[in-house]
């Protein structure tokens, strides 16, 4: 399938980068080998094993199929064992890792809708004896493995390309704008578990994008409409997904001499995808199918299979009479509206289907919108193909001033094209933070704010009064920060000197991170029985050995004229990006140094000091031991 070309030459080494967009019903991987003085083109993947050869399909199932806790089948191959087997196939595995924050979320009553609950999608079982780290394992295996396959088969001296080029590979993995740092986490490591890269590669080789930001790189080279693609206008870009809908305001800054992107506010992400409506129609079937014989798991299930892969996709709401084809021709129920293996469905019925998902989606764009003058939405994603969808969101949006727009490519997948034209033309350079940042201090006592404390209160080192488990915020939540943005926080540490010899005391350092959902900047990091106060959470915690500052240890005499030892140094937090990058900085004498890398996934930390930045150890990877 013909795909992107670069207006841009490429200068770099040359390298193969290979994305990936897993879905909860669908998945695609698009992939570009980049030679330097030349301008990239980007590849989907367009067949897969189970496909018909000349189908040219770039989606597969995300389904994985299991015999005994091993793996057996994927994609397509995996969707024969829905019939006989489907306890053994990990389905919607994707609604495992969704934060607390879009599955559990408390948001306002839908636009148009006279219910007041979120909407909630029951998330189906895996396998005996299979984790969630495990599917991803053994998915991103095959995904792997089969582009490897296509790559050496549709390029021109393919393998010999690839067997010289394997050590440069790069992953781009896109995720939905609710996910943050933990999900990166358990990604990354399954990332280098399924062998696709080395450990110590995992921060270089690994990168993340949102699917809205993979899906603006996606509309950009593919829509037809231009007319939103000038300076200072301001327009939407809707990703409708499997299980989440992920909408974006952006402003444009520059046109030349290259497209420049910044996020106007915190990004949307609702779970309310295509997913939820299968999951209403099954619930519609099984109500209306009670007392047939027809009601059964197996048959509804064919039932929603059916009506996923054809009625839910063609729908616009004009259709009198909908036929969702799941049996044989003896199967036959008259007064259920089932003949020949077929159930019809009303169009009110149908529409059922999509309106509580519909008016979710609506009022997260209506919140994302707010009262600014958008004149463009653009709508992309696998849901994002529903002509129901965009005639729903139309007859809201176009009174208030804004166009809704597709991008006519059916047959690919936004996010996954997206991901790769956004590493080589990285058009957005500022972005919201959907969660304030900070690492735990204790405060200079102060009667005015830490009163409710004050019996909290220790005497430092220096002499000084402190008081512990506060919060110190490096960044804010909803901050617009540009791609290169990094925070430096200054700290010290300071022990008296009576206690024990100063360079004994020294080693490794540690400075843990944490996000915090709420508004402001809080003062406290845990309440008074040293519990993380509502909306706090512990990310990962960074390292550094200061054990060479020993030679330049001084003893310092404080206000209570005790003597004691103290070092300084700075956290410098790279947060404007699309994933967390962090380092440790000290003063060696006049030299700053840097701290040492450390790998992420390793059950202890690397005894090999070196320089460069320090990768973070995710509080999630070490519950998962």
């Amino acid at each position: 399938m013909a795909g992107f070309i670069s207006e841009k030459t490429y200068y770099g080494q040359e390298k193969i980068v290979i994305s990936m967009d897993i879905g909860t019903t669908q998945t695609a991987v698009s992939y570009s080998h980049l030679i330097p003085q030349s301008k990239p083109t980007v590849n989907m993947v367009t067949q897969w094993p189970g496909q018909a050869a000349s189908s040219g399909a770039a989606k597969i199932r995300s389904l994985v199929g299991y015999e005994n806790a091993v793996r057996k089948a994927c994609g397509e191959e995996a969707s024969e064992m829905l019939f006989e087997d489907r306890e053994n196939v990990a389905i919607w595995f994707k609604l495992n890792l969704h934060p607390d924050s879009i599955k559990n979320a408390s948001i306002p009553p839908p636009y148009g809708s006279n219910s007041n609950q979120s909407l909630r999608l029951e998330i189906p079982s895996l396998p005996e004896g299979v984790t969630i780290n495990q599917v991803y394992r053994d998915f991103l295996n095959y995904l792997f493995r089969h582009t490897e396959e296509y790559f050496i088969e549709r390029t021109p001296g393919g393998a010999a390309i690839w067997k010289r080029l394997r050590h440069t590979v790069e992953i781009v993995l896109a995720i939905p704008n609710g996910w943050d740092y933990e999900q990166q986490s358990i990604l990354r490591k399954a990332t280098v578990e399924a062998g696709i890269v080395a450990p110590n590669d995992a921060d270089t080789k690994i990168a993340f994008v949102t699917e809205g930001e993979a899906s603006v790189h996606y509309s950009l080279a593919y829509s037809s409409v231009k007319s939103w693609l000038h300076k200072d206008n301001m327009f939407a870009v809707v990703d409708a997904g499997g299980s989440t809908v992920d909408s974006t305001l952006y402003a444009c800054q520059a046109t030349t001499p290259q497209m420049v992107l910044k996020e106007v506010c915190l990004s949307e992400c609702v779970q309310a995808g295509g997913a939820l409506v299968d999951a209403t129609a099954r619930a519609m079937l099984k109500e209306k199918l009670k007392d047939s014989s027809f009601g059964d798991d197996a048959n509804i299930s064919a039932m929603v299979d059916g009506f996923e892969s054809k009625v839910k996709r063609l729908f616009d709401g004009t259709q009198a009479s909908n036929a969702v084809q799941f049996g044989g021709l003896r199967d036959n129920d008259k007064e259920h509206n089932i003949f020949k293996g077929r159930i019809s469905l009303t169009a009110e019925e149908v529409a059922q289907t999509f309106g509580e998902v519909i008016a979710h989606v609506v009022d997260s764009i209506l919140r994302l919108i707010s009262e600014r003058k958008v004149h463009f939405l653009l709508l992309v994603g696998g849901f994002g193909e529903s002509p129901y969808l965009k005639k729903r969101l139309e007859a809201v949006f176009k009174p208030k001033g804004t166009t809704v727009i597709t991008v006519e490519q059916p047959a690919r997948k936004a996010a996954a094209e997206g991901a790769t034209i956004w590493y080589i033309n990285r058009t957005v350079v500022a972005r919201a933070l959907r969660y304030a940042y900070g690492t735990d201090v204790r405060h200079v006592y102060d009667p005015a704010r830490h009163a409710s404390r004050h019996h909290k209160v220790i005497v430092a080192a220096d002499g000084s009064m402190k008081v512990p488990d506060g919060f110190s915020t490096w960044a804010t939540k909803g901050s617009i920060l540009n791609d290169d943005y990094s925070h430096i926080a200054d700290y010290n540490i300071s022990w008296p000197a009576d206690t024990q010899d100063g360079a004994q005391a020294l080693g490794f350092t540690t400075v843990d991170v944490y996000a915090w959902d709420g508004d402001g900047e809080p003062i406290w990091l845990k309440d008074e029985h040293g519990n993380l106060m509502p909306g706090m959470r512990h990310l990962c915690t960074i390292y550094a050995d200061l054990s060479r500052l020993s030679s330049s240890l001084r003893i310092i005499k404080g206000e209570n004229k005790k003597k004691y030892y103290k070092i300084s140094f700075s956290v410098a937090i790279r947060l404007g990006g699309t994933q967390l990058e962090a380092r440790l900085q000290w003063n060696e004498g006049v030299r700053a140094r840097l701290g040492p890398m450390v790998d992420p996934l390793a059950d202890t930390l690397q005894k090999k000091l070196c320089e460069g930045p320090v990768a973070i150890i995710p509080d999630i990877l070490n519950q998962s031991q």
